[in-house]
C-alpha cells in the first residue's frame, strides 16, 4: 500500500512539474525537451499507479 501511495505522489508531482514546464516553455520559448520528458515520466507513473490499483481490486 505504501508503494501505491508513493507512486501516486510521484505521478502528481511529475504532472505538476510538466504543467509548470509547459507554462515556462510557452512564456520563454525554451525547454521543450524537458517538458516532453516530464510529460512522459508522469504518464508512465500514472499508468503504473492505475495498474497497481487494478491488481489490488478485490
Amino acid at each position: 500500500m505504501q508503494r501505491n501511495r508513493a507512486v501516486m505522489i510521484l505521478a502528481w508531482a511529475f504532472s505538476a512539474a510538466a504543467v509548470a514546464a509547459a507554462i515556462h516553455n510557452a512564456v520563454t520559448g525554451t525547454g521543450s525537451m524537458e517538458c516532453a520528458v516530464l510529460i512522459t515520466a508522469s504518464l508512465i507513473l500514472q499508468f503504473l499507479y492505475a495498474k497497481s490499483l487494478k491488481q489490488n481490486k478485490p
